[in-house]
């Protein structure tokens, strides 16, 4: 068994990460206590267990009552300055976030004062703590198609100050991507990258007809990829990475057990692929936590020098973060006896 701080001290990057699914339940105590809402007089421990879930649909239950706790744009000020700490102990070196404007205006925020906010946090904080970053405005795919237009109107005109890319989450059984289409062609158009949420809980046919819609830079867990010759060969052909979030899907039921996660086929067939925590608090985990579960239950030691080198493929990464990956991963993998 290899100790956790091997993993922790592993210089990462974080593709799949939902700043919302971040809030611990200590501050959504703090924020409780300052809006006046239930759960002010709770523990933490009795806020964590109004949190549990074992199924997508109580996820997304749970990922609903954290954003409720939400009420005033200047809460993601400490949300965002918490979000950065995380990414600073877990040596995470680079990170591309989510953040679902159309969840703010649900309930009557301003988005734009969101973004600003989150914006002038992660610039303050990525600058002193040399962590590059940036956004993706995700959506709910169960939401009207006009709140992806909103969405992408503000990533646009927010695309040279952070907004790197626009996705699409929530439940991707509840429709098809072909009201999507256009906008989508229109993100592409106008420099924003789309991330998709597909192959997660839906079939290896409807994974493959999101990906001919939406045309993807990353797809969130893709997991159909590994019983699907013709997503497989639709991925190697585009170069598409599929960021994996293995706790995420057995603490959702996508998957029975650990033994069974698809990651093993996917990784067989050398499709490339990362590793992400996904909604690190609400899944009781952490980025450090998945290398190692990676590492010595799925795979082992040494697929993760592979996917470090796909990591440095990504072409959001600055130069020093690629040389951080390149030369300081490899030496400490190298260290510990996992290196060529």
């Amino acid at each position: 068994m290899i100790s956790s701080e091997f993993w922790r001290r592993l210089p990462k990057t974080e593709t799949h990460v939902h700043l919302e699914g971040s809030i611990s339940v200590e501050r959504l105590h703090r924020l409780h206590r300052r809006h006046g809402l239930e759960w002010a007089s709770w523990t933490p421990a009795e806020i964590r267990r109004q949190l549990s879930f074992a199924t997508f649909p109580r996820f997304l239950e749970a990922f609903k009552k954290v954003c409720l706790a939400v009420r005033h744009e200047d809460d993601f000020v400490p949300v965002t300055e918490d979000f950065f700490d995380m990414l600073d102990r877990e040596h995470i070196v680079h990170c591309e976030f989510f953040y679902t404007p159309a969840i703010s205006w649900k309930f009557g925020l301003s988005a734009e004062t969101v973004l600003e906010n989150i914006l002038a946090i992660a610039r303050r904080e990525g600058r002193r703590r040399s962590i590059s970053w940036g956004i993706i405005l995700d959506n709910v795919r169960q939401f009207p198609v006009d709140a992806f237009r909103r969405t992408l109107a503000l990533g646009l005109r927010y695309r040279d100050a952070g907004v790197v890319g626009i996705g699409i989450g929530g439940d991707e059984t509840c429709c098809s991507l072909e009201e999507y289409a256009n906008p989508l062609a229109e993100a592409r158009a106008g420099g924003l990258s789309v991330y998709l949420h597909t192959g997660e809980t839906g079939d290896a046919a409807a994974m493959l007809a999101d990906l001919k819609t939406a045309r993807p830079r990353r797809v969130g867990h893709g997991l159909a990829a590994a019983r699907s010759p013709a997503i497989r060969d639709y991925l190697q052909e585009r170069g598409v990475v599929l960021d994996i979030c293995p706790t995420s899907n057995i603490r959702t039921g996508v998957v029975e057990n650990i033994e069974a996660h698809p990651l093993r086929d996917i990784a067989s067939q050398n499709l490339p692929y990362t590793i992400n925590s996904d909604d690190p608090a609400l899944f009781e985990t952490s980025l450090s936590a998945e290398y190692a579960l990676v590492a010595e239950r799925i795979l082992n030691p040494l697929s993760l020098v592979n996917m470090v080198k796909t990591q440095e493929k990504n072409p959001l990464l600055p130069a020093h973060v690629k040389e951080s990956l390149a030369a300081a991963g490899v030496r400490i993998i190298k260290e510990f006896g996992h290196g060529e």
